[in-house]
């Protein structure tokens, strides 16, 4: 598309879209478009936006590279944009696959046992993970529904934080536990383990699970937190984990692991 074709485009869709954007917006399109006509589809893609997500130009051009790097259709990414409650974290999410490998092979070697949900390491240890269970895995389907579900951060969080506020005692939120090591298919690794709530005063621990899906499986991350869990259990570093699932339930293999552990089930409605 030749530069003066983009920003006859730009202006047209300015003037009559179907958004009723404001002039200021028309004003500001134009005024993109004379300083880099490159940027014309991420900012269509942002259009319905907020004004600080529309003008910013560094959110621009990570969308343009981006879309340059996986040719990703424009019209999904404007739906998709369109339907989420978190625009910028959707943006800070549209990461290259060889990004999300570089990103990876960082820190492969001794990944933490959790990362906050839906930022760049979570995505790229959960595309890792993708890959290595199937291998001829199309990133662009795997991305774009992997964005789709940003807002489920969100929803966790708040859940951890309801919980949270109806217990009492010496309780903290997310503590770390450091060089835990434990059998894997690599032979014998050291992992830091990170539970949502640890009571001190009862040495005891708490991880919480609010899965929209009904059902929390035994994936490779599950397996690999609770097989930390079995060993602070059993290194005496705490004296109780309880896993606590609200609105959610484990499936029966994972039930059964964790009661093997000692890890006692708390199931919420």
């Amino acid at each position: 598309m030749s530069r003066l074709f983009k920003i006859f485009l730009i202006v047209v869709l300015s003037v009559f879209s179907s958004t009723n954007l404001s002039a200021n917006d028309t004003f500001f399109s134009i005024e993109k478009t004379a300083i880099d006509t490159d940027l014309i589809d991420a900012w269509e893609i942002v259009s319905t936006g907020s004004e600080s997500i529309r003008r910013n130009t560094t959110n621009l051009e990570k969308l343009n590279d981006f879309v340059s790097a996986t040719g990703m259709g424009k019209s999904k990414l404007i739906s998709s944009f369109g339907n989420t409650k978190n625009a910028q974290k959707w943006i800070d999410m549209k990461i290259p696959e060889s990004n999300l490998d570089a990103l990876y092979d960082g820190f492969k070697n001794s990944p933490p046992s959790k990362f906050d949900a839906w930022t760049p390491d979570h995505k790229a240890q959960r595309w890792a993970n993708h890959k290595k269970g199937k291998p001829n895995a199309d990133f662009k389907t795997w991305s774009n529904k992997y964005d789709g579900n940003i807002d489920k951060a969100t929803f966790a969080n708040n859940g951890v934080n309801d919980y949270f506020s109806t217990l009492s005692g010496n309780v903290v939120k997310e503590k770390s536990f450091p060089n835990v090591s434990i059998n894997t298919s690599e032979g014998v690794q050291s992992f830091t383990r990170r539970l949502d709530i640890v009571d001190n005063d009862l040495a005891k621990g708490i991880e919480f699970k609010e899965y929209s899906s009904g059902k929390v499986y035994r994936s490779p991350d599950i397996k690999r937190e609770y097989a930390l869990d079995g060993k602070l259990l059993n290194d005496q570093t705490l004296d109780d984990i309880e896993w606590v699932f609200k609105g959610c339930e484990p499936s029966a293999p994972l039930r059964a692991d964790l009661e093997a552990l000692g890890i006692n089930i708390t199931l919420l409605p």
